[in-house]
């Protein structure tokens, strides 16, 4: 373990301060990559606009294009594909809300879904159009 929840705020600060400059480890972790269809997903951003289908925000990126997350309702681990029906695009932070927070799906069929994140209720159109 890193640190220890008992410390205070102020411990830890203290502890930050005092930290050595060290170079930095090597560190490998081993996962498993997964097939993407790219075109798919960017079509689902134009017809979308590329915004969050949640709070309706995107980046604006330097060269003046919007960025915004295709997040998978079925996980590709799951063999979740790139479709209208399994796609919704989010923000980062939804995106990692939706990946790591407590969801529960209500309700999904090919036009909608809608699910519970963290105590809200909401509803997302899965259709192209």
């Amino acid at each position: 373990m890193l640190f220890k929840k008992e410390k205070t705020r102020s411990e830890i600060a203290e502890e930050l301060r005092n930290t050595e400059d060290v170079d930095d480890e090597k560190i490998t972790v081993n996962h498993k990559s997964y097939k993407r269809n790219n075109k798919t997903v960017a079509l689902i951003k134009i017809l979308r606009n590329f915004e969050c289908q949640i709070c309706g925000l995107s980046i604006l990126k330097k060269d003046g294009t919007k960025y915004v997350e295709a997040a998978h309702i079925t996980p590709k681990s799951e063999k979740g594909k790139e479709s209208a029906e399994n796609i919704i695009l989010l923000c980062p932070n939804h995106h990692k809300e939706f990946d790591l927070g407590h969801c529960t799906i209500i309700e999904r069929n090919i036009n909608e879904i809608r699910f519970d994140l963290n105590g809200k209720n909401y509803n997302v159109s899965l259709t192209s159009n």
